[in-house]
């Protein structure tokens, strides 16, 4: 159950970043919510036993299908959405790790059972969506002030990120 929490956070996340940079497509009635769910429920079943590199790259792909369903998008203004989310979502992981192992030990925030588990795993969310809030309003401040290259800006945190 929990687990099913964090993927509707990860995929609202996604599409909060994806809405402020992509161009939403125009559907008729609630079609974009079903794909929402739709994708979710996905998510969510590849995801039930826990996570791995190969559902971690399926996931991915999986990312990458809802954006082009949801959004009119080019493969540049895709990567300017996913990088940042999957960086995001990779930060508030490890802090939330680092944090839990420095005081509690690997014992006890490896099992899903466990309230310390459950406890990093919601603190863990909301760094991501405050993550992704802030970069949204960074983008937002970028684009109210007319640079014109605040597409190259996109790529700055995660970068850092990245290679420290």
């Amino acid at each position: 159950m929990n687990i099913m929490i964090a993927n509707f956070f990860n995929l609202i996340s996604l599409h909060y970043i994806c809405n402020t940079l992509l161009e939403s497509k125009d559907f008729k009635k609630n079609i974009d919510k079903f794909i929402f769910l739709t994708v979710f429920a996905i998510i969510c079943y590849i995801n039930i036993n826990g996570a791995s590199q190969q559902k971690s790259l399926i996931i991915f792909i999986l990312y990458l299908i809802y954006i082009l369903l949801q959004f009119k998008t080019n493969l540049f203004n895709m990567l300017c959405a996913i990088i940042p989310f999957y960086t995001f979502s990779l930060l508030s992981e490890l802090i939330i790790s680092v944090i839990l192992n420095y005081f509690f030990g690997t014992n006890h925030f490896t099992s899903p059972n466990s309230l310390i588990y459950n406890f990093g795993l919601i603190i863990s969310v909301i760094l991501l969506l405050l993550f992704s809030y802030l970069f949204v309003k960074f983008i937002k401040y970028l684009q109210l002030n007319s640079f014109p290259v605040y597409c190259i800006f996109i790529f700055i945190f995660p970068l850092i990120t990245i290679f420290i």
